[in-house]
């Protein structure tokens, strides 16, 4: 109005809870996680200061992302690209590995990405991680049972300290047999995630008002998603999460009008 700024208006998604979870166990397993998007560097920035994340890259059209992965895979061993829209479609065909996340995950990225995970639950790349890598470990544990025992029972054989019959029957079938058991062993992974209750971090409340001055103002957020209502405090979501995989956030605002002082009611 007459050249003065009475607002700014914004709009963002709601940051998914098991977006912290997923960040702070890629740490845990000693992986470095880099945010490339196509969104407003602000918009980011605050993201990646939500979730703890060094690197924070934002107004990336699809062949900078690309330029983005060419860059990381020469820093690093591996890369891994996770996405769901079709402007990361290249850079998932780029990277060491692309995984589609997400049932609403276009078609392109679909037949781009190397490994599909059918559900908006982050933690399944988690739990991806961890069979891949107990299945990589059974792989080599039969390699090295096949080698070392049919080694073993040749040279046996050769020095005539085992019969043929007796080497072939223990050092083939019964081989054979332990391998296929050990790698059984997979069946029985169980991850270790702990099944978080979301519905008691949804509130359709968005708006405190004091009954006395009137004064509205939007529930604050921390965290990237709005503070939620303990006893006679607004506190952080992740205070309520209680989730063994994410430290809890100990944020808390009173309930107070700032200018009269009186409670503010939540509507």
């Amino acid at each position: 109005s007459n050249g003065n700024l009475l607002g700014i208006i914004t709009i963002r998604d709601v940051l998914r809870i098991s977006a912290p979870l997923l960040v702070n166990g890629l740490k845990m397993r000693n992986f470095d996680v880099v945010l490339v998007s196509g969104d407003n560097q602000n918009v980011c920035n605050e993201i990646g200061a939500c979730l703890d994340i060094d690197s924070a890259k934002g107004e990336l059209l699809p062949d900078q992302k690309l330029e983005e992965i060419k860059m990381l895979k020469k820093q690093y061993r591996g890369v891994a690209m996770v996405g769901d829209g079709i402007n990361d479609a290249p850079a998932l065909a780029l990277a060491d590995l692309g995984i589609a996340i997400g049932v609403s995950a276009t078609d392109l990225t679909l037949e781009t990405a190397d490994v599909i995970i059918m559900s908006d639950d982050l933690k399944k790349i988690l739990t991806f991680i961890d069979v891949s890598k107990k299945t990589n470990n059974i792989i080599k544990q039969n390699i090295w049972t096949s080698i070392i025992v049919k080694v073993s029972f040749a040279v046996l054989t050769v020095f005539g300290l085992m019969s043929l019959w007796l080497a072939v029957g223990i050092g083939d079938m019964g081989v054979s047999l332990l391998v296929l058991i050990n790698g059984l062993r997979i069946l029985r992974y169980r991850n270790n995630f702990k099944e978080v209750n979301s519905e008691i971090l949804e509130s359709e409340a968005k708006m405190l008002i004091c009954e006395s001055c009137k004064t509205k103002k939007l529930i604050p957020q921390h965290h990237g998603r709005d503070m939620l209502k303990s006893e006679d405090h607004l506190v952080c979501w992740r205070k309520l999460l209680n989730s063994d995989e994410l430290e809890p956030c100990e944020e808390e605002l009173p309930l107070f009008c700032p200018n009269c002082e009186n409670e503010l009611k939540i509507l």
